[in-house]
């Protein structure tokens, strides 16, 4: 289900306004289109949209993206209209879900002062919850975990993007910018590369609850200027129970260089595991330098 369609491919979406709502459907629901195939971009779309009483993959724009295609989403603003994205599992304030894709999301605004308007903007869910990406799969690999795809070199990116909203999950994997980023093969990493993006919302969830991200596994991520603090009056958190980071909950096999990062929120966990950077990191190849790194908050 869609606003505009329910699938599609080979389809460009350019200089237009989405309003509307959408009061149930089960799979596959987005406020642009519920699903996409091959050569889908949509570029410059003022949204508002309400989405409401879903099952699994549903996003703001796309549900989701279809395995082994790519996407690009650019120039996307909430513009302070109600924007509302509710479902089950795997969902995103911009796409749901992504398995086995390569995609390029690019200055993106889903901002409203916390505060005053959370009522008007709102994305929640049960587990993979993100304010943009719900749930994130390397291309490169086949179903049940053997590579069939010869690595390229793409990476996937989030660039010049901004969120400032409530982002409640229920179960898992929630986090201020994205969900879940995974490669299931354990084979080859998954590269994913944040430039600019800053997250100001209220996040809460059950376990892996990160202030950027709910949880990474087997990913080689890399993060230029990007924040988790609050801008203006608007409240901000993470909360959670278990595994919660001001800025990721949950790193493991995780390699990650980090440029100009600053946190600058509240993190609170009901059970093990709270920090100001992450909850937990297992074998986690990072290195921290203070010379990129800002962070002052209260765990």
């Amino acid at each position: 289900i869609g606003a505009i369609a329910g699938r599609a491919s080979y389809t460009t979406v350019r200089n237009c306004k989405v309003t509307g709502r959408i009061d149930q459907g089960h799979n596959c629901v987005g406020g642009v289109f519920g699903s996409v195939g091959v050569g889908v971009a949509i570029d410059n779309v003022d949204i508002s949209i309400i989405i409401n009483n879903c099952n699994d993959y549903v996003g703001g724009v796309i549900g989701q993206v279809e395995k082994y295609q790519s996407c690009r989403i650019s120039n996307i603003t909430t513009n302070q209209h109600i924007f509302e994205v509710r479902g089950h599992n795997y969902v995103g304030g911009i796409l749901g879900y992504a398995p086995y894709a390569d995609i390029n999301i690019s200055n993106v605004s889903i901002v409203h002062t916390v505060n005053a308007a959370a009522d008007l903007c709102f994305i929640e869910g049960n587990s993979y919850v993100g304010g943009i990406l719900g749930y994130f799969e390397n291309i490169y690999t086949a179903e049940g975990g053997y590579p069939d795809i010869e690595y390229l070199g793409i990476m996937s990116k989030i660039e010049n993007s901004y969120v400032n909203t409530v982002i409640k999950g229920h179960g898992e994997h929630i986090g201020g910018i994205v969900g879940r980023i995974v490669d299931p093969s354990e084979l080859k990493y998954q590269e994913f590369k944040f430039a600019s993006v800053h997250g100001n919302s209220a996040v809460t969830g059950g376990k892996n609850v990160g202030g950027f991200i709910g949880s990474a596994t087997n990913c080689r991520l890399y993060f230029e200027n990007c924040s988790v603090q609050p801008k203006g009056s608007s409240i901000m958190y993470v909360k959670g129970e278990e595994a919660v980071g001001g800025f990721i909950g949950d790193g493991l096999y995780c390699f990650s260089q980090l440029s100009n990062i600053k946190i600058s929120t509240n993190v609170t966990a009901s059970g093990a595991y709270a920090g100001g950077f992450a909850g937990k990191l297992d074998n986690a190849f990072l290195t921290l330098n203070l010379s990129d790194f800002t962070f002052s908050n209260s765990c």
